[in-house]
C-alpha cells in the first residue's frame, strides 16, 4: 500500500533547531537521519559520522572537480565569480546524487511514490528543505514502529554473602 510524505517539502512548522541545522550544518542532519534509518533497519550500532563525512566529501569533491574542469577546459580566462558559480553547480550536483540516494531509500522503505531522478534534483536544488522533510518522516515513522528486541532477559544470579 502506497503512502505519501507526511509533511510537504515546504512545511513551515519544522522545529527551529531542525531548520537551522539544515541550513547551518546539513551534514549533521543528514547523518542523523541516515543513522535513524539504519537503526530502524536493524543495524546494531549505526553511525551518524560516516554519512555526515560523506555528505561533506561529496560537496567538496564536486566543487573541486568542477572548478578544475572549468579551468582546464576554458579557452578564455574565467573571472573568480564565474569559476565559483561553476564549482558551486558541481557541488550541488554531487550533493544531489549523494543525498538523493538516501531519499530514494527512505521512499522505498516506506512505500512513498516518486522516482530517483526527482530525489536527486530536489537535493541538488533545495537540499535543506529535503533534509527537513526526510528527518521529520523518519522521526515520525520510527517513533511508531515497534523496535524488536533481539536479546534475552535473564534474572540476576542469586548472590550469597559468606
Amino acid at each position: 500500500m502506497q503512502s505519501n510524505w507526511t509533511h510537504t517539502i515546504c512545511w513551515a512548522i519544522y522545529p527551529l533547531e531542525i531548520s537551522w541545522s539544515a541550513i547551518a550544518a546539513p551534514c549533521v542532519l543528514y547523518g542523523h537521519t541516515v543513522a535513524k534509518t539504519h537503526l530502524s533497519e536493524g543495524y546494531v550500532y549505526p553511525s551518524c559520522w560516516l554519512p555526515a563525512c560523506g555528505y561533506v566529501g561529496a560537496g567538496f569533491m564536486g566543487y573541486v572537480n568542477f572548478a578544475l574542469c572549468a579551468i582546464w577546459n576554458s579557452h578564455a580566462p574565467l573571472s573568480p565569480h564565474a569559476l565559483h558559480c561553476i564549482a558551486s553547480l558541481g557541488s550541488s550536483m554531487c550533493l544531489g546524487i549523494y543525498a538523493g540516494s538516501n531519499r530514494t531509500r527512505i521512499r522505498n522503505k516506506y512505500n512513498i511514490p516518486g522516482n530517483a531522478a526527482s530525489d536527486y534534483m530536489l537535493h541538488a536544488i533545495a537540499s535543506p528543505f529535503a533534509l527537513c522533510q526526510e528527518y521529520a518522516e523518519v522521526e515520525l515513522r520510527t517513533r511508531t514502529e515497534p523496535q524488536p528486541f533481539h536479546g534475552v532477559y535473564d534474572p540476576p544470579c542469586i548472590q550469597v554473602m559468606t
